[in-house]
């Protein structure tokens, strides 16, 4: 994958004009061809005249009339249907010409984004660059998959137009017009399929293959083989793909399920059963050579099998692919335990740098807690879910941003409500367990299922977005648990981190509401259980750093107290557990968030106290200025006042004759002060402009150095990471 991120997909499998050049040119002829072979026998028909004479020889020598003119017809369609070929070829030809070139643009782009990313200098020529090539190249790439979709329209359309010529033969297809349902349906799959895909286009999909007979299924798998592997990545609402199911006819469920198995193994309502048979049977047909996959799908492919093929040592009830997504990336969920019994149901989700390309590890934590689960219930089933694209592990910056966890949480919202449609007649015990990012994305399907789980139990928190929840009140929850070990610092600096993307809160703080309890060393059930010793689920470091896991000290390792507690309240146990209202690691979160708001915002900080000292200086001037010259203009009145009483005083009721000369030298030197004051006044004001601009412009530039480095790093870390490895 190169710096780019760009969608072709659309037009990666176009036909190939040349063969359908080839193809609408036999057509024609085809048509010709009936067409002279009707009109030479209907030119050789009247000869029977002379051999033939009964009372309806009329109709006899007529008989021929109509075929001849049907074939006319019949040729003037299959003329209008190579018409139609011929353009879509030429469309397609055009495309494909268009397409090279553009993938030629996009290879001169990396090669100059590469060797700018090796330039220490050119970090905002290549930020610049990337944005610049990132938008206009995937315009280019869009404007050609809707130039190709609406070739392909207008094709389909001109086919459609085209009807029977007779009704006086049977024929194999049925109704007036050339069948074109199965062509119908590839296009609402490909909608539906879509990155751009709507709840309408899902919607639409749905309705169609409800619409079409159990017969037709196989035809549409058949004509597009796709539609068996690829499910829609948006979900409807579950009662909506309940209703879908419900509704349709037994036959229709049978065809359903052997010839488009991506639909059963991934509509909420279908039996957990059904939908694992459905999804083996994709598993299975993906895994093969034959299979067009990438190295990583691949990758993904064979672990969902190897995890599927983990033995359940303690109670072995197997394990089933309950949805399943082998697009990209791939995605499933693995159940363990008879979802369709079950008593108790509890959904994990896990965090940040999890995928199906490790689905044995997410497997692992779910069995951890399926295992753990056997102390409390008999009757329980637990999910390894990876429905969805988390981020990935630092140095990214995915994890401080909270825009997959809201996509996760969309589809995760339908994946709980789902096993309240499926199982409507004996509703189990629910619960969501979630780890790391893993919460941050329940927190967003918690706030919007239809239907309220019994609990929800969050650890090692990367933090909750109050655009999810405010509150634990505000999930659709009856008890929130949450807990961090003192041991995690991978957890808090997510937290602490998200103040750069998109601020979350600690489900662990007093003022959040969940029930919090201790994940340190302690004796429950009679069990001395062990502390966490780090971030991760399974500890695997002897000796942990700050970033490690000690061994055997995961919050999902036997023998640990975060698991005992996880388990028991995902069980209805939660009584169990000792909780408190805020855990010991929230004073940490606070701490290294004002120390790093200390160092972050010191240059600006510094830069405000320039100009408040500044500011300050300035008006203290002012004011200066302005009661000195008050005080002259008011001196200078009251000596004008005092000379004109003495030297100039009135002669009985008649002003003394330089009275008035002397108000008007007066009332002329009041505004002369006043116009010095004035000046002075705006000179001492475009100083402070002066000033204030200067030192806006110094704070600015501050602001922007010190977030373009932070981009840049984790940019370049990034990239150093993808190039070379972890090693």
């Amino acid at each position: 994958m190169g710096l780019l991120q760009l969608d072709l997909s659309a037009t990666a499998k176009t036909p190939v004009p040349d063969v359908l050049a080839v193809q609408a040119e036999r057509l024609r002829l085809a048509g010709a061809g009936f067409k002279a072979a009707v009109e030479d026998t209907a030119g050789r028909w009247p000869a029977l005249d002379g051999l033939y004479d009964t009372p309806q020889k009329h109709l006899v020598l007529a008989a021929m009339k109509k075929p001849a003119s049907q074939a006319v017809v019949l040729d003037q369609g299959t003329s209008s249907a190579a018409a139609a070929l011929e353009d879509f070829a030429e469309s397609v030809r055009l495309l494909r010409k268009a397409r090279e070139s553009l993938q030629t643009d996009i290879a001169a782009a990396e090669a100059e984004l590469v060797d700018l990313l090796g330039e220490p200098s050119s970090g905002q020529q290549f930020q610049d660059s990337l944005v610049r090539y990132q938008w206009n190249l995937q315009d280019r790439a869009n404007a050609l998959a809707r130039d190709y979709e609406e070739a392909r329209q207008a094709c389909v359309a001109a086919l459609a137009l085209i009807g029977r010529a007779s009704a006086d033969v049977p024929s194999f297809y049925s109704g007036a017009a050339i069948d074109l349902q199965s062509h119908d349906a590839e296009r609402l799959h490909r909608q539906a399929t879509s990155p751009g895909a709507t709840l309408e286009d899902v919607q639409r999909y749905y309705d169609f293959l409800a619409g079409m007979s159990a017969g037709r299924y196989a035809e549409f798998a058949a004509d597009y083989p796709e539609s068996a592997v690829y499910p829609p990545r948006l979900g409807i609402p579950a009662e909506d793909q309940a209703r879908f199911w419900n509704g349709l006819a037994a036959e229709q469920r049978e065809a359903l399920a052997v010839h488009l198995p991506a639909v059963v193994g991934n509509t909420e309502g279908v039996p957990y059963s059904l939908r694992a048979a459905a999804n083996a049977a994709v598993l299975a047909l993906v895994l093969k050579p034959a299979w067009r996959a990438t190295p990583e799908q691949r990758q993904a492919y064979k672990n969902i099998q190897a995890a599927l093929a983990q033995p359940n040592s303690k109670r072995p009830e197997g394990r089933g692919l309950i949805s399943f997504d082998p697009g990209e990336p791939p995605l499933a969920a693995v159940a363990i335990g008879n979802m369709d019994t079950a008593e108790n149901i509890t959904i994990n989700v896990s965090g940040m740098g999890s995928s199906t390309t490790d689905m044995e590890g997410a497997v692992w934590a779910a069995n951890s807690i399926y295992q753990q689960q056997m102390r409390f219930a008999d009757s329980h089933a637990v999910v390894a879910w990876i429905g969805y694209d988390a981020p990935d592990m630092p140095p990214s910056a995915e994890v401080l941003f909270s825009d997959k966890a809201q996509t996760g949480g969309n589809k995760l919202a339908t994946v709980i409500d789902g096993v309240y449609n499926t199982r409507t007649a004996d509703v189990p015990r629910v619960s969501v367990t979630a780890h790391s990012y893993g919460t941050t994305t329940a927190a967003f399907a918690l706030s919007q299922t239809s239907h309220t789980v019994d609990t929800a139990v969050f650890f090692g928190s990367a933090g909750i977005d109050e655009q999810a929840a405010r509150t634990a009140a505000d999930l659709n929850a009856r008890e929130v648990l949450a807990t961090q070990g003192d041991a995690d610092f991978v957890a808090p600096g997510g937290i602490f981190g998200s103040r750069f993307g998109d601020q979350r809160v600690s489900p662990s703080t007093e003022s959040w509401g969940a029930e919090v309890f201790s994940a340190e060393a302690q004796t429950l059930g009679g069990q001395d259980l062990k502390a966490n010793g780090g971030h991760s689920l399974q500890g695997m470091d002897e000796g942990a750093g700050i970033m490690e896991t000690e061994l055997g000290r995961g919050y999902l390792d036997s023998g640990t107290a975060s698991l005992w507690q996880i388990a028991a309240a995902s069980t209805g146990n939660s009584h169990l557990l000792e909780t408190s209202a805020q855990s010991a690691t929230d004073a940490r979160i606070e701490a290294a968030a004002r120390r790093a708001a200390d160092i972050y915002y010191a240059p600006g900080r510094a830069v405000d106290g320039m100009q408040s000292a500044g500011s300050g200086l300035v008006d203290r001037l002012q004011a200066v200025q302005d009661t000195a010259a008050d005080s002259i203009q008011a001196g200078a009145g009251i000596a004008a006042d005092v000379l004109q009483e003495r030297f100039l005083p009135d002669i009985g009721p008649y002003e003394h004759p330089l009275g008035p000369v002397a108000d008007r030298l007066q009332r002329g030197a009041d505004a002369g002060f006043d116009e010095v004051q004035r000046r002075v006044n705006e000179g001492i004001d475009l100083s402070q402009t002066i000033f204030d601009t200067v030192v806006d412009a110094n704070q600015k530039a501050a602001d922007d150095y010190f977030k373009e480095q932070w981009r840049m790093l984790e940019f370049k870390a990034g990239e150093l990471v993808r190039r070379f490895g972890t090693d």
